[in-house]
Order: structure tokens, then C-alpha cells, then sequence
């Protein structure tokens, strides 16, 4: 559910700010609300000290730790200096790069030296430089001609010296040329610097190694001043008075009494609902059993507004069911549980436990989909050939049943929705709109199993009745004006829209049937290709690689439809139904404590 809100305004004696805010940050319940958010805003240079230890951090992040005596530096000055020598390490590999793209722009003079032709021209050899035709090149009449590189395409490239002072004949197609900008023998042995000054920068970082501890504390203390400072520029100071306002969960607006109190500060608290006007942040408490659907929110960075729906309850009930129809494969399902709970350990550090719990339900409820079809990486094992439940090929009739399920998944999921929406407006008599929009998403179901399946439309069937007072209900029902024109004014411009909407959003649903169906065929023919499958040719020596690097294939592409095509149903098909617009903010309680700069 979303926790109620309340409004909390706290004030003490200026002097003793700082030991309220301590307190305040304790209780680890107060959300604060700046005064003048322009104000509340973090130090400069608290913030340039976190980003430089936090670089620092990241740059020892992969070295392995070295063993041996601690240097004696402060954290933040280990910080400075490793954070130095990781972005000197990256201006040299930049350098290494630019370097390599020279060489290649140069390859085709060879080892020619420009220190050498600078020494000529010192002692009045002058040497100039042509592309001329191979073979050409021994009737240039000059006193010296040198091939020096052959850049291929019949050309060559030659050196020329002729101190007779007359003008030297040359071939008709000859090219001359400007002295290269640099030579390979300069480029290789800068390289060459570059990479010593890289391997004795790479050792003074690993000597820091033993320093990773510290940064890691310092960073938290950084962290935690940056949001003590955050938190003191967030309240106002009047007269002799500090106060700080901000959202406090309903049921826990003792605890900052009970805090300040503990901690004998004297201070001013009251507290009150919200107002219409205003938008608290949202704090949603999960059920038990439907937590592991915070991962999926997480993923999405998505928040549902304060005064919206917690809809974890129906994604945690949807989500495992469009994942198995959408993967639809006991092999691929087992592959997930495996992954989810093999990299458990990894998932959790990364994305918390409730992605890892998430991804291993989706993968059980996938197993349990794939026993259903009699799947298992595209063989029918379960069952038997021929005899799954719930058969998933390309038989018409195997096609219908699925297009149908798909269908009948969608009238629940949406009716689910406007039924919702209907209960949040009860008393008012605008819920019989969200009500008879309930039914018209039936009678809209009964147009497409029409159009998709060749199933009767008529009098003779319930379809209509339902959508014609559906609609009726929609329109006479959307507005609450006492005005009867008013009301049905709202309801004709509303209508159209949404009967539109309503048979977009019905159709969307047969994407269960269609991805599902593409991955029973392309594990078949994966199977089929490495010749081990019903109309395969016999076991090779390429098979197992045609099996792995297929199915591999096909259950990345399923992981793909699961986001793209099962988050969407509930994240827009569901939702909008529902009227969620998901533009909450995270409930984030002050949780930190004081601290004092480290000499640094």
C-alpha cells in the first residue's frame, strides 16, 4: 500500500540546529522538504572532495590489493593523487591512440628518418621527394635516386638528390611529394616513453592499493556531510529560530518527539495531512509475497504519484504470466532460475534482493509454462509428441486457441483496471463511468474475437448489449455536473478516444501469442537445423554448436520481449487503463548524522 503522509515543520534555537538535524537524522524518518530548493544545495567543495574520492575509488576498483606497509597519506590526499595518476593513465593511452593513427597514416614511407633528412639539408643536400611509376625510377637523370618506400598500386616513392644545379628530368606522371609530418622510428620510440611513464604509474597505483579501505570510509563520511549540509541549507532561519519542514510517514510522527527529546533539545514540532494542493513523496509497503516486484520498479526508476495506486499486488500476479507465455519454453525457464540463482550473490550487490527474487520467479514460472506446451528447448518431452495441454505450433487451431487465451488474459487485465478506477470514485456516481467502460471492454473483446477469429457479432450474442450500455454508462457518467448537457458534452468528447484506445490496447494483448509462437518455431528450428529435431537429418559434429549458439540466441531474444512486451502490458496497457501516470517522487528519509572535515 502507499503510506499516508504527513506534513512535519520543526523548530528550535539557532544555536542548537546542528544537534536537531543529529537527532533528526537518527530517527531515519523525516523526508525534508527545502524551504528554497535553490538554496538546498550541496558545498562546492564537499562536492568536488566526494567526486575526486569517488573517482579514486573507482580507479583502484579492479587492481588487486597490494600487501605491505600503508602509505602515510590522508584519504583525501590519496585520493588527489590517485585520481591524477588515473586521468594521466588515460591521457597516455589517448596518446598511444593517436599515436597508432599516425603510424598508420605513415606506414607506406617505411623507416624513412626525418632527423636524417633535416641533417642533409644541414650540410646543403638537398632531397626531394616524387611518386613516379615503378621501374621508372633508374631513368630519373640525377646524381642520386633512392627508392625509399613502395606504397603499392604500380608506385613508388623515391628520395632525389642533384647537386648540378640543372633541372632534372622526371617522369610525365610524376607526383612530388611534402616531407611526411612525422616518421615511424619518432612515433615508436615516443610510444615507447609513453609506455615506460605508463608502467611506473601503473605501479605507484598499485602501491595505494592498501589505501582502498580509507577512500571507501572517507566517501561515506563525505556522503553523509554532503547530506548534513544539504539538510542545514534546506531549513530557514528567523530571528533567533531554525526550522526545517518535510514528510513524515503517519504513523511514525512520534519518532522525531521521541528523538529530540532522547537527545534534551527543546523544539517546536507540528504536524498535518496534506493538502490537495500539495504532493508528498511516496513510500510504498509491499506485501510479502508481491516485494519482489520492487526490481522491476527499481529497473525502471518508475514511482507512482502519493495519491495513485499501488499496483504491485497485480504486477506481481501479471508479470510471471506474461514472462512464461512471452519466454514459453521449460529450458529457457530452468536457464533463468539458474542464472538468477547462480548470480544471486552479484544480482543482490548490484540491483538489490528483490530484482534477484523477481528474476527467479519469472524463470519458475516459466518451467511451469513450458511443462504446460511440453517444451523443453523446443522437444517435446513432458507429455510426448502431440499430447501438451496447451499445444504452441503453427496449427490453426493450436494458433486460434492461443490468439483466444491472449484475449481472454487481456478482458480480466483491463477490466481489473476499470473496476479499480470505479472503487477509488465510490460514493460519487462517476464511478458507474469507469463501470460501464468495464463492460464496453468486453464488448469491444467480442469486435475482435469478430474480426480476428470469425466468431459471430450479432443480437443473437452478449457482445453488443455489453458494449451499448457500457458506452451508455461512460456517457452519462464521466462528468458530475447536475448539467445534463454538460454531462453528455464530457461523455461524446471522451468517447471516441477511447473506444479507440480500448481496441488498441485489447489487440495489443495477441503479442503473447505472437512472441510466444516465435519462440516455440525458432527453438524447433534451431533444433531442426542442428539435425535433431522431428525433421532433422541425424547427430554432426556441428550440432552441438548449432544448439548452443541457437538457443542462446533465442533466449536472449526472450529476455528481450520480456521488457519489451510484458513490462509494457502492465507499465501502459494496465496502467493507463487504470489512470496511473507514474510522476511520484521517492519517499527519502534524512538519514545522516554530523561529521567534521578529516584534515586534509
Amino acid at each position: 500500500m502507499i503510506v499516508k503522509m504527513h506534513k512535519l515543520f520543526c523548530a528550535v534555537q539557532t544555536d542548537r540546529r546542528e544537534a536537531m538535524l543529529d537527532a533528526l537524522g537518527a530517527a531515519g524518518v523525516l523526508h525534508i522538504e527545502p524551504v528554497d530548493p535553490q538554496v538546498a544545495v550541496a558545498d562546492e567543495a564537499l562536492h568536488r572532495d566526494l567526486a575526486v574520492v569517488d573517482r579514486a575509488i573507482r580507479a583502484l576498483a579492479d587492481l588487486p590489493a597490494e600487501t605491505g606497509d600503508t602509505p602515510e597519506l590522508t584519504p583525501l590526499e590519496a585520493a588527489r593523487r590517485i585520481d591524477a595518476l588515473a586521468t594521466r593513465q588515460a591521457e597516455h593511452e589517448h596518446l598511444l591512440h593517436v599515436l597508432a593513427n599516425r603510424e598508420q597514416e605513415v606506414g607506406h614511407w617505411g623507416h624513412v628518418a626525418l632527423d636524417d633528412l633535416r641533417a642533409l639539408d644541414e650540410q646543403g643536400i638537398m632531397v626531394d621527394l616524387f611518386e613516379v611509376p615503378a621501374g621508372s625510377e633508374s631513368a630519373i637523370p640525377a646524381e642520386c635516386v633512392s627508392v625509399i618506400a613502395r606504397p603499392g598500386k604500380g608506385k613508388v616513392i623515391v628520395a632525389v638528390v642533384d647537386r648540378s644545379g640543372g633541372h632534372t628530368e622526371l617522369p610525365e606522371d610524376a607526383n612530388e611529394l611534402e616531407r611526411p609530418q612525422w616518421d615511424i622510428p619518432g612515433l615508436r620510440a615516443e610510444a615507447q616513453t609513453i609506455r615506460a611513464a605508463m608502467r611506473e604509474d601503473a605501479a605507484s597505483l598499485q602501491r595505494l592499493t592498501p589505501l582502498r579501505p580509507a577512500l571507501i570510509a572517507e566517501r561515506e563520511r563525505l556522503q553523509q556531510q554532503e547530506l548534513f549540509v544539504c539538510a542545514e541549507r534546506s531549513g530557514a532561519v528567523d530571528g533567533g529560530l531554525f526550522a526545517v519542514q518535510g514528510w513524515i510517514p503517519a504513523d511514525q510522527v512520534e519518532q522525531p518527539v521521541a528523538a529530540l527529546s532522547a537527545a534534551n533539545i527543546p523544539a517546536g514540532i507540528t504536524t498535518r495531512p496534506p493538502t490537495d494542493e500539495e504532493h508528498p513523496p511516496t513510500l510504498v509497503r509491499y506485501p510479502g509475497w508481491a516485494r519482489p516486484i520492487k526490481g522491476l520498479f527499481d529497473i525502471l526508476g518508475t514511482v507512482a504519484g502519493y495519491r495513485e495506486a499501488d499496483v504491485s499486488a497485480a504486477f506481481m500476479l501479471a508479470l510471471p504470466l506474461f514472462a512464461a507465455m512471452l519466454i514459453g519454453d521449460a529450458g529457457y525457464g530452468l536457464m533463468l532460475t539458474l542464472l538468477a540463482l547462480g548470480l544471486r550473490g552479484k544480482i543482490v550487490a548490484a540491483m538489490g534482493t528483490p530484482t534477484a527474487n523477481l528474476a527467479a520467479i519469472l524463470g519458475i514460472a516459466t518451467m511451469a509454462w513450458g511443462v504446460i506446451t511440453n517444451s523443453f528447448f523446443g522437444f517435446e518431452v513432458f507429455f510426448g509428441p502431440g499430447n501438451a495441454p496447451i499445444a504452441v505450433d503453427m496449427q490453426e487451431e493450436n494458433r486460434d486457441f492461443l490468439a483466444r487465451l491472449s484475449l481472454w488474459i487481456a478482458g480480466v487485465h483491463l477490466t481489473v483496471a476499470w473496476l479499480w478506477r470505479a472503487v477509488v470514485l465510490w460514493p460519487s456516481q462517476r464511478f458507474l463511468a469507469p463501470f460501464g467502460w468495464a463492460l464496453s471492454v468486453w464488448g469491444m473483446l467480442g469486435v475482435i474475437f469478430s474480426l480476428l477469429l470469425g466468431d459471430a457479432f450479432g443480437w443473437g450474442t452478449i457482445w453488443p448489449y455489453l458494449l451499448v450500455v457500457g458506452l451508455v454508462l461512460a456517457l452519462l457518467f464521466e462528468s458530475d455536473s447536475a448539467n445534463p448537457l454538460k454531462r453528455l458534452g464530457v461523455g461524446f468528447a471522451n468517447m471516441p478516444f477511447e473506444l479507440l484506445a480500448k481496441f488498441s490496447d485489447e489487440i495489443s494483448y495477441i503479442r503473447l501469442m505472437a512472441v510466444g509462437l516465435a519462440s516455440a518455431v525458432l527453438a524447433q528450428t534451431f533444433n531442426t537445423m542442428a539435425g535433431v529435431g522431428p525433421e532433422g537429418t541425424g547427430f554432426t559434429a556441428l550440432s552441438p554448436f548449432i544448439l548452443v549458439l541457437g538457443h542462446a540466441l533465442n533466449f536472449a531474444l526472450c529476455l528481450i520481449a520480456l521488457f519489451a512486451h510484458g513490462v509494457r502490458l502492465n507499465m501502459l496497457e494496465f496502467s493507463n487503463n487504470l489512470g496511473m501516470e507514474w510522476k511520484g517522487r521517492a519517499y527519502a528519509p534524512f538519514c545522516a548524522t554530523r561529521h567534521r572535515s578529516n584534515p586534509s
